[in-house]
């Protein structure tokens, strides 16, 4: 069985680390594409959902790869909120959402735990340059 450790070595060539992170996208997408043709994977195409869409239309889209299967990989990289702070310029992956009393919360995955967040405060960083989602079909 291949560990996170390990898998992090085989994408190392495809996410390098650079002088400011993996700050982009773009650049996501690339490698992680170029991991996928490697292996000859070409049904599966990567967007980008800029962190600059609305809070409506990312619900929509959130829920939308949620329930078709999919985790999503989200960027962000300043906030504004204290409880932000281990998520600042950095991945992590949405593996859920629920709904509860108008509050639409979603499973934050990194570091080897997860936490659920509202996804209000996640998105609203409160800082004009913002990351974003990876989203599959």
């Amino acid at each position: 069985m291949l560990h996170y450790v390990d898998f992090a070595y085989v994408m190392e060539p495809y996410l390098k680390p650079r002088w400011t992170g993996i700050d982009r996208l773009d650049i996501y997408i690339d490698g992680f594409s170029s991991f996928l043709r490697d292996r000859g994977v070409t049904d599966i195409t990567l967007t980008p959902w800029d962190g600059e869409n609305s809070l409506a239309a990312t619900k929509e889209a959130i829920k939308k790869q949620i329930d078709e299967g999919w985790l999503i990989p989200c960027l962000t990289l300043k906030h504004g909120h204290p409880s932000m702070d281990d998520y600042v310029w950095h991945w992590y992956i949405l593996s859920g959402y629920e709904e509860y009393d108008g509050t639409f919360m979603v499973k934050v995955v990194t570091y080897g735990t997860y936490r659920w967040l509202d996804l209000d405060m996640l998105w609203n960083t409160g800082y004009d340059r913002k990351g974003g989602l990876i989203l599959f079909s």
